[in-house]
């Protein structure tokens, strides 16, 4: 019902004109239906709200979004179902982490003569107790009984998300956080014993290791970060996926040693680093993959010895990926030798060969060997000569050289 204008031109006389205005007013303090506020349409641009009076647009209101509730009323004092020792409650949700818990109203059964702490759990469950509010779940209302009333009720919400505290009650920064061995900080465990395969404890990621055990593989939790520190001697054997050492070498451990580990996988641990008590490198054979050495001085330093021992005739190679100092006796047979593995064409490359009893058989070289005036080195039947060969073209011509004849004391 919409409100009737007064209308001047009907209006003959000025008390009309006030009996018109009056009617106005009455209308609209009415609280008769189609009256009073009901004078003012409400409606929305989306037409959720077409009612044509107040009443019945509050209610479409209700019903629309009857669902909505405000922080204020999740889990609050609920007035309908409040009386004596029972304390109602109106409906919410709780949120643990990414699950929510919807809980629906109810009541709670409260003590006489006493303080009651009523408040919920992780798990969406109310209750209350007599003693005080509990670690670990939301409080929601302190009430007092006494004569079979609730004398003081008092608001006890704080709205704070739960922690799981169930793997350590106790959490500490720079501490053990969780069983599964996360810390912030550094943390010493408890001594292991050496053993295949070695166990990672997870009480620390510091680990001394007693014993002299030999291990091939160790047993642990994935994306473990952990040390240890021997306190033994035992042999570490190298393996490309259950114990990746550095140099892909075994480490034989010496007292004090230190190794720093990580686990890849579950029981697949790559050595990160190990530090020898003594300060000598790990793996003493480095490999530079035929690179340039520039403006180095060297000290005391030697060339790997490739000792071949007795030939006992036939076909013998001299692999120089094995040595640039070659050892070997001519017996029995007939020996032809073959070189291997020269560097590059680039670069000169040589070796030094002491053959014993050279003479003492027919020694064939190879037909990349050029010698002094283009004859053959004569070799001693009993003792040892020197022999020096050298090529800058990659072995396809070798430089022979006899050094020394018959090497022996004067």
């Amino acid at each position: 019902m919409a409100l009737t204008k007064v209308d001047p031109k009907a209006t003959t006389t000025i008390s009309s004109g006030w009996d018109a205005f009056n009617n106005l007013i009455d209308a609209l303090v009415s609280v008769a239906n189609a009256k009073g506020a009901s004078q003012v349409g409400i409606q929305d641009s989306a037409a959720n709200m077409d009612a044509v009076n107040v009443e019945d647009a509050l209610a479409e209101i209700y019903i629309d979004h009857a669902s909505t509730r405000t922080l204020a009323e999740i889990l609050d004092e609920n007035p309908a179902t409040t009386t004596g020792l029972t304390w109602g409650y109106k409906a919410g949700a709780i949120r643990d982490g990414a699950t929510v818990t919807n809980v629906t109203a109810g009541t709670v059964s409260l003590t006489n003569s006493a303080v009651n702490y009523v408040e919920v759990n992780s798990a969406g469950t109310i209750s209350r107790n007599t003693t005080s509010f509990t670690s670990g779940r939301i409080p929601l209302r302190q009430v007092t009984c006494a004569g079979g009333i609730q004398t003081v009720s008092t608001d006890k919400r704080a709205w704070f998300a739960f922690v799981n505290l169930t793997d350590d009650s106790s959490p500490q920064l720079a501490g053990f956080l969780d069983t599964n061995g996360n810390y912030i900080e550094m943390e010493k465990g408890g001594d292991l014993t050496a053993a295949n395969p070695l166990v990672i404890d997870t009480d620390g990621d510091y680990f001394d290791v007693a014993g002299n055990t030999n291990f091939a593989s160790m047993t642990v939790t994935a994306n473990r970060h952990f040390f240890l520190q021997f306190d033994g001697t035992p042999t570490m054997t190298h393996h490309a996926t259950n114990l990746d050492l550095p140099g892909e070498a075994n480490i034989t451990a010496a007292t004090g040693d230190v190794g720093e580990f990580f686990s890849t996988a579950a029981n697949q641990v790559q050595c990160v680093s190990f530090t020898k008590a003594d300060g000598t490198p790990v793996v003493p054979t480095s490999n530079f993959q035929d690179g340039t050495i520039q403006r180095a001085n060297f000290l005391d330093t030697g060339t790997v010895t490739n000792a071949i021992g007795a030939i006992g005739g036939g076909a013998q190679t001299i692999d120089l990926a094995l040595g640039n100092s070659v050892t070997a006796t001519v017996d029995t047979a007939e020996t032809t030798f073959t070189f291997s593995n020269p560097t590059a064409a680039d670069e000169e490359c040589g070796f030094v060969l002491y053959l014993t009893n050279g003479g003492s058989q027919i020694v064939n070289w190879p037909a990349s060997v050029d010698w002094r005036e283009g004859d053959e080195a004569e070799l001693i039947a009993a003792g040892v000569d020197i022999l020096v060969f050298t090529t800058v073209d990659g072995g396809t011509i070798w430089n022979g050289f006899l050094a020394a004849r018959d090497i022996k004391s004067p």
